[in-house]
């Protein structure tokens, strides 16, 4: 079972993920404490792609997750392929308004 911490948390996914059943490919701990899951298209254009979603239940119903649940706020985490284990953790860069 994911933190209790993690399951209190403001998270939002893409609708290819939570609709479609899209693989989860890029994982960001944002710079406000909240959490996105998302398929890693650049598809993304509105918030109207957006759902919101728990964060401990997307990390429990997908085990693949394992280990980005630790992400430090400000990075993100990226693999190629659905099921993969392998992430490739990146830095994030805040935006303007995030100074």
């Amino acid at each position: 079972m994911a933190d209790s911490h993690i399951h209190n948390k403001m998270s939002t996914s893409c609708k290819h993920v939570i609709d479609e059943g899209k693989p989860i490919l890029l994982v960001t701990h944002d710079f406000d404490d909240t959490w996105q899951f998302l398929c890693g298209d650049n598809n993304h254009y509105d918030y109207q792609d957006a759902r919101a979603v728990c964060a401990g239940c997307i990390f429990e119903k997908d085990p693949s997750l394992q280990g980005v649940e630790t992400l430090d706020i400000g990075y993100g985490a990226v693999r190629e392929k659905a099921g993969s284990k392998s992430w490739v953790l990146e830095e994030l860069v805040p935006d303007d308004d995030e100074d």
